[in-house]
């Protein structure tokens, strides 16, 4: 019986030492593991969130980058047009029109006339303004191209062509 007493004791010892010094490190082990696999799911969750996504984001680019291109448009292209660009901005603004639209039309490089689109929408009087505060510029403009489309009941949406020389014109 001694023997066998002994034996389990022998036996023990080391089950005790792996338990008490080996046993707890593989559990901590075990632990990070499992937090990393754990990290790794949601990861994953929300990559397949971002994938649900994706149709929306290409949309919302192709609506990003389309507004891009209007803007573009719209903005003067060159530095000499820019000062005219905001000066018939302030003047659509100062009398009171809604909707102003200000853009440099593309023209050649040997032109020597910046063209220039403007639209605006008002009531009569508002427009008639504009017009006789055009004529009073200091600027040399010519107009093209006139446009005017009823709206509302005394609403109109005016659209002019104009062209501002470069240059002063040799007369």
């Amino acid at each position: 019986m001694r023997g066998l007493l002994l034996f389990l004791f022998g036996a023990a010892l080391p089950l005790a030492v792996y338990l008490v010094v080996l046993y707890p490190e593989r559990v901590h082990a075990r632990k990070a593991a499992e937090q990393r696999l754990e990290a790794r799911q949601k990861e994953a969750q929300a990559l397949e969130q971002v994938a649900g996504r994706l149709p929306e984001f290409k949309r919302e680019q192709q609506e990003l980058q389309e507004r891009l291109t209007e803007l573009e448009q719209v903005r003067p292209q060159g530095r000499e047009s820019a000062p005219l660009v905001d000066e018939l901005r302030g003047l659509a603004t100062g009398e009171g029109l809604a909707r102003i639209s200000v853009e440099e039309v593309a023209a050649g490089a040997e032109s020597d006339t910046l063209p220039i689109r403007l639209r605006a929408e008002g009531s009569q009087p508002e427009l008639v303004a504009l017009l006789d505060r055009l004529s009073r510029t200091t600027r040399l403009l010519r107009l093209e191209r006139v446009e005017l489309e009823r709206q509302d009941k005394g609403r109109y949406a005016l659209a002019l062509r104009l062209c501002a020389f470069r240059d002063k014109p040799s007369l």
